[in-house]
């Protein structure tokens, strides 16, 4: 099978003579010792025909006994050959059974008298035999008009071959493929493309023979298959072009005897090009094709307005018109708004263009100081020939939408009165008022601040779905929308996959989303959830539910992990607890821990393990004799500690080991009082706080009251133990009084969202100093009065954390509207050599349309200097948000500034 050479090298200072060993022959590449396991295996065919012969070649690292098997849902046929040497050729015969294809495996077993510590005992390999489907694959042919006006009749034939079929037609903006990288379906490639091995090998050799060593690659066949899926490509253009996208569909057609079909598509206003894609379906053979039309008017519009404006800013909006008519034409383009915005120049202007042409005008309009959406038409008339173009353009608000809430509880014929804020933009401000016995109203806005929570690092994500576990009523008080159509259960099963997709090789959890380094206190924290989940009835597969407790057992065992701390340690044996899972060797080092030296809610969860243990008595020698409230003020890293959460550890321990101890009740004053002063500073405490609350109020005694909510000079609504609601826009300023009779308590909660109508932007610092500037591309301090269309902008960030080190800090730079982020990281290079050689630390990075989010840590004493770059892609003068820092687990710790004003001119005429 092949010409082989052994050539040897002279060695020198002594080491041995080099041995390099040569192949050459019937397609074999020179045999890797790497994989000593692994069988080679080459067909001498990518396709088959049925009836026609398949030659295997195998190429092994030793002789022995060969088992060849076909195999599909089942092993079709089975072939054995004593190999000799270390290459052998067969013959496979190739049957329709083993359409669109077949696997064969081999595995060659080394003779007994042979097998020694230091090779393997067996080699294995596993390759795909492939079937043409030529012969159920359709022809289809698509005829349509190169060339079409919009507003007219698209007719569309389709062949399919010599027959009848069934087909569908669709006919696509170009433009909404392009985004979504959406190739033309192969139906041909999805039913009859490779499918994947459905039997699993499996073998006993390491038992027969216990003394040899096992390979790495422990029964991995050769060649294993690829699934990487290219990244989508999204297009990022310098301006905003808002064509309407076009998706027609025919449904299902049937082709007549001659296999022909004739569909005709209404087409809209449109400009651009369209792909259409027909599928064709006969029994098991498939087919498809593509084709292209491009529709355009004799006069086609093209606009190029900013993404979004703020009230108040000014722009030019780009209107290019281009000149299909076959003449010289004056044409008249008009703008006009419905909404809140506003023209500032004349409309109609008129153009002269000559044919084949284009030109440019220009429409200088306001935004109004109210948000809204703003309605944009275009339209474009020279003599018969007219066009125009719709389009919505989003007035966002100058200030981020603010909420303000509060809520309190009624225990017996009492009476409690509050006024509900009025300072708002008008049309953006909503009102909501709710009653109910349910104790997860008092908390509704700890619950919602969890479930609209930003960012998605593992704490904050595990954060978001616990409570959803111990509060049957949650669902009743949040607000609906933010579940999203699917509902909490989807929610929280969404939220169970995600963590889920966060876990490493080592079982531990990644931190961020896409990371490599995981946080022992949140993986522990992650493990704590899926058991609890587990317990619910969120059913988690084997594999993934012995990795949780063979992590839980590790980490309380102190094993394998870094930086693993006794506090790791007790909650990691608290969650094993939790699962029913007692291990004496962590049970014996937990007795044995210097209690006293332990952060307080580590003493509480080993309190809590141990009275799951079983070990009453041992537990409540943990407990303080006066319980008091944890005051201390919320850690910014670490083990992300504060005094609610420990109060909320003590409290749930509490009701562990001795649920009567008349301290429960001081805590759940503590943590509901602290809860409603706004103290619940992080999702940690938020998280803990509402567990530790839940799993109280559930044992709480029924209540029985009736009572009344009177708005000022507006209605009054009876309400009862039942959930109460009013939603309304009309509440700005208005008293509200609840009052009941009988026995409650009764909880209520308002809430009052809307935009700020001060024009302040507000900068401040608390503890942390940001700045902003903005750069050319020298380096110098731009002029913000005259940037120019199309200039690149350097957006230069320092942040500092002032007094002491904060961790988990999101810096937030909102964009002017008439920049759009180009490059988010940029690095020192040739062009722009004044740039440092190395930013800022990154931990995460999200880029959005109107800003740029960035996390990491700040420590005192230096500062964080972070460079990105910008295009001006929108003429006008545009309104600069601030840019805020923000410590996410105490928003206390913040600052804001750099807020202003920017002109960018255009070059329109130059």
């Amino acid at each position: 099978y092949g010409r082989y050479k052994i050539v040897a090298r002279d060695g020198h200072d002594g080491h041995a003579a080099a041995l390099t060993f040569y192949a050459s022959g019937w397609g074999y590449a020179p045999w890797s010792m790497e994989e000593p396991d692994k069988l080679q295996l080459d067909l001498d065919r990518e396709l088959y025909e049925d009836g026609q012969t398949a030659r295997l070649q195998v190429r092994s690292p030793f002789p022995g006994r060969l088992l060849i098997t076909v195999e599909k849902d089942r092993v079709l046929e089975f072939i054995t050959v004593d190999m000799e040497g270390n290459t052998a050729e067969i013959d496979i015969p190739v049957k329709a059974a083993y359409f669109p294809n077949a696997y064969i495996t081999a595995t060659l077993i080394k003779p007994a008298p042979e097998v020694d510590k230091k090779t393997p005992a067996r080699a294995f390999g596993l390759l795909p035999l492939k079937i043409s489907p030529v012969s159920r694959t359709l022809e289809v042919n698509i005829e349509a008009v190169d060339v079409m006006s919009p507003k007219g009749n698209l007719p569309i034939e389709v062949t399919v071959g010599q027959g009848r079929a069934r087909v569908t037609i669709a006919a696509v903006d170009a433009g909404i493929l392009q985004l979504t990288d959406f190739q033309t379906p192969d139906p041909v490639k999805f039913f009859h493309g490779q499918r994947r091995p459905i039997l699993s090998p499996y073998d006993i050799y390491s038992y027969i023979y216990p003394d040899v060593a096992q390979a790495e690659s422990h029964l991995s066949p050769a060649g294993g298959a690829r699934f990487a899926q290219a990244r989508k490509r999204h297009l990022n253009p310098v301006s905003a072009r808002r064509i309407k996208p076009l998706a027609l569909w025919s449904g299902i057609v049937e082709t007549d005897e001659n296999g022909r079909a004739t569909v005709d598509f209404d087409v809209p206003q449109f400009n651009g090009k369209l792909v259409i894609m027909a599928v064709a379906v006969d029994g098991d053979k498939f087919g498809a094709a593509s084709s292209e039309t491009i529709v355009r008017d004799k006069i086609v519009i093209q606009e190029s307005f900013p993404r979004f404006v703020s009230p108040n800013d000014i722009v030019e909006g780009f209107v290019t018109l281009f000149n299909n008519t076959g003449r010289e034409a004056a044409i008249d383009v008009s703008l006009s708004f419905d909404g809140p915005a506003a023209l500032v120049t004349p409309s109609p202007q008129r153009i002269t263009l000559a044919d084949n042409t284009e030109g440019q005008a220009v429409f200088t309009f306001r935004a109004a100081p109210s948000p809204g959406v703003v309605k944009c038409t275009i339209g474009a008339t020279s003599g018969a020939d007219r066009t125009g173009v719709s389009f919505e353009l989003p007035n966002r608000p100058g200030q981020p939408l603010a909420v303000q809430y509060g809520s309190g509880a009624l225990m017996r014929d009492s009476t409690a009165t509050f006024t509900l804020p009025g300072e708002w933009v008008p049309t953006t401000d909503r009102y909501v008022v709710k009653t109910s016995s349910l104790s997860a109203l008092s908390f509704k806005r700890n619950i919602e601040y969890l479930l609209a929570y930003p960012y998605g690092c593992l704490e904050q994500t595990t954060s978001r779905v616990f409570p959803m576990l111990y509060y049957d009523d949650l669902m009743k008080v949040a607000r609906p929308e933010l579940f999203g159509k699917m509902g909490f259960e989807y929610f929280l099963r969404e939220g169970i996959e995600k963590i889920l997709s966060m876990k490493l090789a080592d079982r531990s959890f990644a931190f961020w989303p896409g990371g490599d380094e995981s946080h022992n206190w949140s993986s522990v924290y992650a493990c704590h959830f899926l058991v609890e989940a587990e317990k619910a009835g969120y059913a988690l597969d084997k594999d993934t539910r012995n990795d949780v407790r063979k992590y839980l057992k590790d980490m309380a065992r102190g094993k394998r992990y870094k930086d693993i701390s006794v506090s790791h340690r007790v909650y990691a044996a608290y969650a094993l607890a939790k699962a029913g899972e007692f291990d004496k060797k962590v049970t014996n080092y937990l007795r044995d821990l210097d209690a006293d030296g332990l952060p307080a809610h580590s003493r509480y969860q080993l309190a809590a393990t141990m009275a799951l243990a079983g070990d009453i008595d041992f537990a409540r020698k943990l407990v303080p004799f006066d319980v008091q409230p944890d005051l201390f003020e919320p850690e910014t890293g670490g083990d992300l500690g504060s005094g609610v959460r420990t109060t909320a550890i003590l409290l749930d321990m509490l009701l562990e080991v001795d649920p009567e101890n008349p301290s429960v009740g001081v805590l759940v004053r503590s943590l509901t009082q602290s809860a409603r002063a706004g103290h619940w500073y992080n999702t940690q405490a938020n998280a803990f706080g509402l567990m530790a609350l839940g799993r109280y109020y559930r044992q709480s005694e029924p209540v029985d009251f009736t009572g009344t909510v009177a708005i000022e000079g507006d209605n009054e609504y009876a309400i009862d133990t039942g959930a109460f609601e009013v939603n309304r826009e009309d509440l700005a300023g208005k008293e509200v009084s609840v009052s009941i009779t009988g026995n409650g308590p009764c909880y209520y909660y308002w809430q009052a969202s809307g935009v700020s109508s001060s024009t302040v932007a507000p900068e401040f610092e608390r503890g942390i100093r940001v700045t902003r500037e903005y750069l050319d591309i020298g380096g110098a301090p731009l002029d913000l009065d005259s940037v120019r269309l199309g200039d690149q902008v350097i957006c230069h960030i320092t942040a500092t954390a002032i007094d002491r080190s904060v961790s988990n800090v999101v810096i937030n730079d909102l964009l002017p509207a008439g920049f759009e982020i180009e490059n988010p990281r940029l690095k020192s290079t040739a062009a722009m050599s004044w740039l440092p050689k190395k930013g800022g630390d990154i931990d995460y990075q999200d880029i959005r349309d109107d800003r740029l989010l960035m996390f990491m840590n700040l420590y005192t004493g230096g500062k964080k200097e972070f460079y990105y770059s910008l295009r001006a892609v929108s003429a006008g003068e545009f309104k600069i948000p601030p840019v805020s820092a923000e410590c996410m687990y105490n928003p206390l710790i913040a600052g804001a500034s750099s807020a202003g004003v920017l002109t960018i001119r255009g070059n329109v005429g130059e």
